[in-house]
């Protein structure tokens, strides 16, 4: 499902490139960097809430260990997913599942984004001081 995800977000950033930023060309990048955002908010709303409703002690995290976790998740990915045009590779496979397959998994896709966004919302929502 990670690779589709990947692949849902390269198809995305590949007509907001044709809409947007013709010659761009590079909704891969895109895709990874969407893709990296959406697992940190899944890490950070997991995290604020083992801290905030299961008190669990879990450390601060600073921004050397943000900046590292960023450079091997990237690096990790590009080697999944960019490295010698895999996503190209990707674009065919998923391209080429049936009907149903892309019915069920574009659904188990937007149901992933829409509780992702939800999550973090509302986790931030819980941290205003107000």
């Amino acid at each position: 499902m990670y690779s589709y995800v990947y692949f849902r977000l390269y198809k995305l950033a590949k007509i907001t490139e044709r809409q947007w930023a013709e010659g761009a060309r590079m909704p891969e990048w895109i895709a990874l960097f969407l893709l990296f955002l959406l697992v940190i908010f899944n890490l950070f709303s997991l995290l604020i809430f083992l801290r905030r409703f299961l008190e669990l002690s879990i450390p601060s995290l600073n921004k050397w260990i943000a900046v590292v976790v960023f450079i091997f998740f990237m690096i990790i990915n590009y080697f999944v997913f960019i490295r010698n045009d895999r996503f190209v590779r990707i674009e065919k496979k998923y391209d080429s599942i049936s009907n149903k397959e892309k019915a069920i998994r574009s659904i188990l896709f937007w149901i992933y984004l829409v509780i992702t966004i939800g999550a973090m919302v509302g986790i931030l929502t819980l941290l205003d001081p107000k």
